[in-house]
């Protein structure tokens, strides 16, 4: 018995030793996270206005790409977000290029900072009780819901957590995650605009955020030849 475990654990060994754990050239990843933004500018309108402001955590997914150069990293990513709460609701999308580098690696994981700037768009929409007496009415004049959009530029930094091997999960296939923490700061103080009008005189945002990412690589280690 004690020579079956020996045993066992030398071809696991020998196995182990031939998996390439290095990341590939191009890679595809998917990812989920939720991020937080700072809304004060509009809150403060919103208020005022007698509007329960907006809460600031919203959810998100998206897809992206990245290239591996030694300890360099570099991509380019889209995602999209969602928030809601009683009559508001929040949707927007980010997209961003970065490059990072890892600090610190050993053969399955690696750890090390990212900078990026990107483009952010959200959109607001603050439905309030209707004043239309009928359907036809509700359609054509009395308008019960206001739609807000705001722009903006973000300087994206964060720090990143990646797994360099697949972890199995069904036969050949396998799992390469990565996590990010990271803030995006608006380079602009931007206006909020009303949809449909000329209206200039809204509050003004950075629209920062931090956020939180786990990414998603799928594929499987590749394996050196037999000579080495």
């Amino acid at each position: 018995m004690a020579v079956f475990i020996l045993l066992t654990r030398t071809v696991s060994a020998q196995t182990d030793s031939n998996v390439i754990h290095h990341p590939r050239f191009a890679e595809f990843y998917v990812m989920v996270g939720g991020q937080f933004v700072n809304f004060s500018g509009l809150n403060s309108r919103l208020q005022k206005a007698g509007i329960d402001k907006l809460t600031a955590g919203m959810v998100g997914f998206g897809a992206g790409m990245n290239f591996n150069v030694d300890r360099w990293t570099a991509g380019v990513d889209v995602s999209l977000m969602q928030g809601s709460q009683m009559d508001v609701e929040v949707t927007g999308i980010n997209s961003h290029i970065y490059l990072g580098f890892n600090v610190l690696q050993s053969r399955t994981w690696a750890l090390g900072p990212e900078t990026g700037i990107g483009f952010q768009y959200i959109a607001v929409a603050i439905t309030k009780p209707s004043a239309a007496g009928g359907f036809n009415e509700a359609l054509d004049n009395a308008q019960n819901q206001v739609e807000l959009r705001h722009g903006t530029t973000p300087v994206d930094a964060a720090l990143a957590f990646r797994a360099r091997s697949y972890l199995p999960v069904f036969r050949h296939l396998g799992i390469k995650p990565t996590c990010k923490f990271g803030y995006r700061y608006g380079l602009g103080d931007n206006t909020w605009k009303v949809r449909r009008s000329n209206i200039q005189d809204g509050p003004r945002d950075r629209a920062g955020n931090f956020y939180l990412s786990l990414l998603l690589t799928f594929g499987r280690n590749r394996r050196s030849s037999p000579g080495g």
